[in-house]
């Protein structure tokens, strides 16, 4: 598992990714209506474009990028409780103003972030969802989906996920990590796209969830 950050002025982004996992992102060299090109997350380095045109950009989840410069970190902890980015997993990306083409995507579930609030609306049933998470109110917000299992702790995800603790990100996960959606300023909204099972699952903010800004739910 790697669990991305993405810093940019004026934008501070957190993001999840699986270790190995292939995001989907605009390319300033491909073909804008194909609007893909692969991220790989692996042995502590990114393999990346250096330049993307600015607009709509789906990394595993999706967001109007400005242009910019901005820093693709891993910030999961390995064994010995070293930042991953320390291990040398950090790299520069830079948006270019050249605009992609890519569209707003379409979602069937919404997600509202507020102090100190989750509100999800739509139907969370088996397979694929695109999920709006629309940043109401507030700071710090963002939204992970663990899926708890039979005898999962929503107090141990809690516990596990701030990464300023000391052992917070430190492996094993005590759920498994699907996605989600990062940091995004009041009034912006970002998408991520999540498969889901039949099962229990959580949905929380990494560092307000504990405030009451999570919602436990259960597929069937």
């Amino acid at each position: 598992m790697r669990l991305i950050k993405i810093v940019g002025l004026p934008i501070i982004l957190f993001g999840l990714i699986m270790d190995k996992a292939q995001g989907q992102m605009h390319s300033s060299d491909t073909d804008h209506s194909d609007h893909s090109i692969t991220i790989l997350a692996e042995d502590y380095a990114f393999q990346a474009p250096d330049e993307i045109p600015s607009g709509w950009t789906t990394i595993e989840f999706t967001m109007k990028l400005p242009p910019g410069t901005y820093v693709m970190e891993c910030y999961v902890k390995t064994e010995d409780g070293e930042l991953h980015a320390m291990e040398g997993m950090v790299r520069e990306l830079i948006v270019t103003e050249e605009r992609s083409e890519a569209l707003r995507p379409k979602a069937d579930i919404d997600i509202t972030l507020s102090n100190y609030e989750m509100d999800i609306e739509g139907e969370l049933t088996p397979g694929q969802h695109t999920v709006a998470v629309h940043f109401e109110e507030g700071h710090y917000h963002n939204v992970h989906v663990a899926r708890l299992g039979a005898e999962g702790s929503v107090q141990d995800v809690l516990h596990w996920l701030p990464w300023l603790e000391r052992e917070g990100l430190w492996p094993p996960a005590p759920a498994t990590l699907l996605g989600g959606k990062n940091i995004l300023p009041e009034g912006e909204t970002g998408y991520f796209t999540v498969d889901l099972e039949p099962g229990r699952y959580l949905f929380v903010s990494e560092i307000t969830g504990h405030l009451g800004v999570m919602r436990e739910v259960v597929v069937k």
